[in-house]
């Protein structure tokens, strides 16, 4: 992750044990030619991080090969929903794409 900074707040989990850091696209934003897949793995992405170790535990990238600066731009929402009974953990973060994730909190 040494390609990209984080672009929004960063949201702590202590019952899981995570921080979640919502890391930006490279530089530059408007052309990705020089940028290889490697660099970009956590571009425009929400990565969860071991609170103790530091080690990523996971992530989920919103947007491949961002170039129009459509990263997340805030933490995740953290939400208990119900449906049809059954209860729900899920991690809710928009994306200035107008796309919404929901992530199972894991």
């Amino acid at each position: 992750m040494k390609w990209c900074d984080a672009d929004g707040i960063s949201a702590v989990d202590e019952n899981l044990g995570l921080v979640y850091v919502p890391p930006g696209s490279s530089s530059p934003d408007i052309w990705g030619g020089g940028r290889s897949p490697d660099k970009e793995h956590y571009d425009s992405a929400l990565i969860a991080l071991d609170i103790t170790t530091g080690k990523l535990r996971w992530s989920f990238q919103n947007v491949h090969h961002d170039v129009w600066d459509m990263d997340m731009p805030s933490q995740p929402s953290r939400v208990d929903l119900r449906s049809n009974g059954r209860h729900h953990a899920r991690d809710l973060y928009p994306g200035k794409s107008r796309r919404r994730a929901a992530n199972r909190r894991r």
